[in-house]
Order: structure tokens, then C-alpha cells, then sequence
């Protein structure tokens, strides 16, 4: 979110960024990205498990472009960073709670779960690099939660 903000309000004082992000979850591959101005492009690159980069839990970034604000780009890009211990996700592993649901994993419309918040129960942290894994009860599919926030996890309505 930080950095699509970035680009959103700095995207044309962006010449050129790059980097390599440590994923919380995603043990054996780093998140690789570039670009210049708005035009944003990244993914995963699997690393070898015994290689020194694949130990390492560093991220680094580069910015290339006029009026940018150093501290103000460390604060943001800090503020991403998550801290086992320090930063805890809200639920735990086994609470019930709502997840937003949108389109199913082949892209298909579910028109059953599509746009609601429906019930289900977190059945991992941290898995793929999404904060929770959530299995629905009504589909009993399950889905990520790519973010911890009630804008698409929360607590179920008859008990907050």
C-alpha cells in the first residue's frame, strides 16, 4: 500500500526504483521489482535454500529522481516492515472471523460469496506471504487475507 501511494503522488519525480524485499512467509523466494515513473513491475524469483541470500531477511531499495525526501521514504518503507513479536497480526490461529470475498482462484465469478463478507475461521499466519489463511464455512474453500485490516478480515458482526 505504501508504495502504490508512492507512485501514485511521486510517480513523475520517479526516474528509475528497484529492489528486493525478505516476504514474511515466502521462505524460499525474494520479491524482485523495478520501474520508472508509474510503470511498476515485480515478482517472486525463487533463491536457492542453502545460498546467503536466501538466509538473509534484508530488503533494499533504490530510488533514482528528483524532490524526493529521504526520510520521509525510510519512514514510509520502515513502517512496512514487520517484526516478529512486535508486530502481531489480531487473530490467532482458530478465530472465527469475516473475510471480504472477491473472485475465486481460477477468476471465476462465485456469485454465492463474491463482494460479502462471509464467515470462516483463520487456519494459518503468515502463509504464502499473506497475513492469514482463512477456510470459508459456507464454500468450504479457503482464501488469503493479503492484508491485516477490517477493510477485509474482521471479526464476525454478532460478536464485536
Amino acid at each position: 500500500q505504501w508504495l502504490q501511494g508512492l507512485l501514485r503522488t511521486q510517480g513523475t519525480d520517479l526516474y528509475r526504483y528497484k529492489g528486493v524485499l525478505s516476504v514474511q512467509g515466502v521462505e524460499d523466494a525474494k520479491f524482485v521489482f523495478q520501474g520508472i515513473h508509474m510503470l511498476f513491475s515485480g515478482c517472486f524469483v525463487p533463491v536457492d535454500p542453502s545460498s546467503a541470500i536466501a538466509s538473509s531477511t534484508a530488503s533494499k531499495f533504490v530510488f533514482i529522481g528528483k524532490h524526493l525526501d529521504r526520510e520521509r521514504l525510510q519512514r514510509g518503507f520502515e513502517a512496512c516492515v514487520i517484526r516478529p513479536g512486535v508486530t502481531p497480526l489480531r487473530f490467532a490461529v482458530g478465530t472465527k472471523v469475516e473475510a471480504l470475498v472477491g473472485m475465486d482462484e481460477d477468476g471465476d465469478d462465485d456469485e454465492s460469496v463474491r463482494g460479502r463478507f462471509v464467515r470462516g475461521e483463520v487456519v494459518a499466519l503468515w502463509d504464502d506471504g499473506n497475513p492469514y489463511r482463512i477456510r470459508l464455512e459456507q464454500a468450504g474453500i479457503e482464501v488469503w487475507a493479503p492484508v491485516d485490516d477490517d477493510a477485509l478480515v474482521r471479526l464476525p458482526v454478532d460478536t464485536r
